[in-house]
């Protein structure tokens, strides 16, 4: 057997905890360095970037019920950014928006486009969960 296919059987308990440990650390590194990395900003369809983000969490959603609607106004509009970092957030939004819309009687997740005269268009994100208590919203 060669050097660089160590036998796992041979290993104590605290060597392989060690190795999973340093294993895990490195990835660890190798996501938050992933994240520095400066990606060329592209054009693509915001409905893609929902998509992309609904497939990530699309196991949840169904262990959760929750339907995600979204404006098809929305979804043809063309976003300019770093594709990965807008999945990454659409995902987090439709995650957090499914949880707490949880316990509903047909939870819903809803995403949309609104026009602001002064401030321009906006995507929007809303769920039909209990919402926030007011001593808790800023």
């Amino acid at each position: 057997q060669s050097c660089l296919q160590p036998t796992f059987s041979a290993m104590c308990p605290c060597h392989l905890a060690f190795e999973t440990a340093v294993a895990q650390r490195s990835l660890d590194i190798a996501y938050f360095e992933q994240r520095r990395i400066a990606r060329e900003p592209e054009e693509v369809a915001f409905g893609q970037i929902v998509q992309e983000a609904r497939a990530l969490v699309e196991g949840r959603l169904a262990e959760r019920g929750v339907r995600v609607d979204v404006d098809e106004t929305a979804a043809r509009c063309v976003v300019h950014g770093d594709r990965a970092r807008l999945v990454e957030l659409m995902q987090n939004l439709i995650d957090n928006a499914a949880k707490f819309s949880e316990g509903q009687e047909n939870p819903t997740v809803t995403i949309g486009l609104r026009e602001d005269a002064s401030a321009g268009p906006a995507f929007t994100v809303s769920d039909n969960g209990v919402g926030i208590e007011p001593a808790h919203q800023e």
